[in-house]
């Protein structure tokens, strides 16, 4: 699998995707925070692999994705709702983009990618200060830590199914242990205050439920019961 994933990796700088401002984000975007920034282990890898865009998304040249995975034995796959996914019985491969105003549809057509893009909110922020780490030789772009941990806190709250709000606060606890608790209170101060409540509401989850992550929480929580 980790073969398959730098392999998609070194094709993505290929076609200069990473410039064009793609990230990696998910699941596995924390396994490089693992490998080369020092967030603790946690053995959480899923077969999806999610890729986010700019949304406008514009490239300098098109780029026909599934002519491109096809060699590493991927297929292109439509679900009901016509969003594009790539597949191989190893790993899946998906397209995001952030959704913006009142939403409701179900993708967004990335014309010079040949795909069809599913919008999901607060992605925005996941886009904003991106950094570049190195994995297997290539260069990535991923999110900013600090975004990426703050974003999971609030999506959590969103959340359906338990165990993945339960993964979603995990994530961005372990993450927090590398975050400076002044940059994190910086940022949380420019939420709105629905959004902190989200962020606020996940903090309080984790110091419930994680018991041995409450010294890390304490610095980052004003007054945890």
């Amino acid at each position: 699998m980790d073969d398959l994933f730098r392999k998609i990796l070194k094709l993505f700088d290929a076609l200069g995707l990473w410039e064009n401002g793609v990230e990696l984000v998910g699941s596995w975007s924390f396994l490089l925070y693992q490998r080369h920034l020092g967030v603790r282990p946690l053995p959480l890898r899923t077969q999806d692999v999610d890729f986010l865009l700019p949304w406008p998304y514009s490239n300098k040249r098109n780029v026909d994705m599934k002519s491109a995975l096809e060699p590493l034995g991927f297929r292109i796959a439509i679900a009901a709702n016509g969003t594009t996914s790539f597949t191989h019985p190893e790993l899946k491969l998906e397209f995001l983009v952030p959704e913006h105003g009142k939403g409701g549809m179900d993708y967004r057509e990335i014309k010079p990618l040949g795909v069809k893009a599913i919008p999901l909110r607060f992605m925005d922020m996941l886009l904003k200060n991106s950094i570049m780490l190195k994995e297997g030789g290539v260069k990535v772009r991923v999110p900013l830590p600090l975004n990426y941990c703050l974003h999971k806190l609030m999506i959590a709250q969103r959340r359906i199914k338990a165990d993945k709000k339960e993964k979603d606060i995990m994530q961005a606890v372990y993450v927090l242990s590398i975050l400076k608790p002044a940059e994190f209170s910086a940022a949380l101060a420019d939420f709105s205050p629905k959004w902190r409540r989200l962020v606020e509401t996940s903090l309080k989850f984790a110091w419930e439920n994680f018991p041995l992550e409450r010294p890390l929480l304490k610095r980052f929580m004003e007054e945890p019961d």
